[in-house]
């Protein structure tokens, strides 16, 4: 009796893209983008992997595929299900990524075929995509769009008499909730030794967070509205600050600065400061 090995996969939400040789024993000849989180007891056989596939509960199939395992598990994407909007032919719909069962080609070159788990009831959509742009929008979003998020000044911005806080009109970031996120700045500066400048970020209802920062003066913690002047020397000075955010609401992170004393002479953030976000 031959003994066969298999591998219990157990992974996020990505689509995957292989070319069916059979299913359930069937002769099937079929490229499908398969939703990876439904795959389970991936095995090898004969160069080819086999797998067991399942939509929906008390309902499962196997997988033959033309790729062998090492494919298949080097295809899988470690992203997490995502909202998003689907252009069909009945008009646009709300769907998680996370109920898209497959994805295969239509007739018609310029659209696809969707299977969608809706309540325990698989649906079947006409979707106005390519293939591989439909896999593109799934996995490409739920890896990098909604993980990391960057804000970079593209324009000077200077103050004169101006020592009220209001955000930089670059600086500013739009976070999710019930997440942790890592803050790193990066700001060129160059202020008057009269006025200089003051730093802090926002308040947000909804959110908390500590930074500290790195400039001529030592580092301390702070927290969101806590300022700290940055002391100018007519020439452009360079720093860092980093921090923590804890979110329970979505909300706008915001760089916010000002002139420390009101005076004529400007004080200024420089092009080429920037903002980053990572979701923990």
């Amino acid at each position: 009796m031959a003994v066969h090995s298999y591998r219990i996969l157990l992974w996020a939400m990505s689509l995957v893209t292989v070319h069916t040789i059979s299913v359930n024993k069937q002769p099937d000849d079929k490229l499908v983008a398969l939703n990876t989180s439904m795959i389970s007891q991936l095995q090898e056989a004969e160069g080819h992997a086999y797998f067991k596939f399942a939509p929906k509960a008390n309902r499962a199939f196997w997988y033959l595929v033309k790729e062998d395992m090492a494919f298949v598990l080097s295809a899988i994407h470690d992203t997490t299900a995502f909202d998003i909007t689907l252009s069909t032919t009945g008009g646009n719909v709300a769907l998680s990524t996370a109920n898209i069962v497959m994805a295969y080609l239509h007739p018609s070159e310029d659209r696809i075929w969707v299977q969608y788990n809706y309540s325990g009831n698989i649906q079947l959509l006409v979707a106005k995509y390519r293939l591989d742009d439909f896999i593109k929008l799934v996995n490409t979003q739920a890896l990098y769009q909604t993980t990391i998020f960057t804000a970079v000044k593209t324009a000077d911005t200077a103050k004169v008499n101006d020592d009220t806080f209001a955000p930089d009109p670059h600086l500013y970031i739009a976070l999710g909730a019930n997440s942790y996120y890592t803050l790193d700045v990066f700001l060129l500066t160059n202020a008057h030794a009269t006025p200089d400048i003051k730093i802090r970020f926002g308040a947000m209802a909804g959110a908390i967070i500590y930074w500290t920062y790195t400039f001529a003066l030592a580092a301390t913690p702070k927290t969101g509205i806590d300022s700290n002047p940055i002391g100018g020397t007519g020439v452009d000075k360079a720093g860092t600050i980093m921090g923590v955010v804890y979110t329970t609401n979505a909300v706008t992170l915001t760089f916010e600065w000002a002139q420390n004393v009101s005076d004529a002479n400007a004080s200024s953030i420089l092009k080429g400061s920037w903002i980053k976000c990572v979701k923990l």
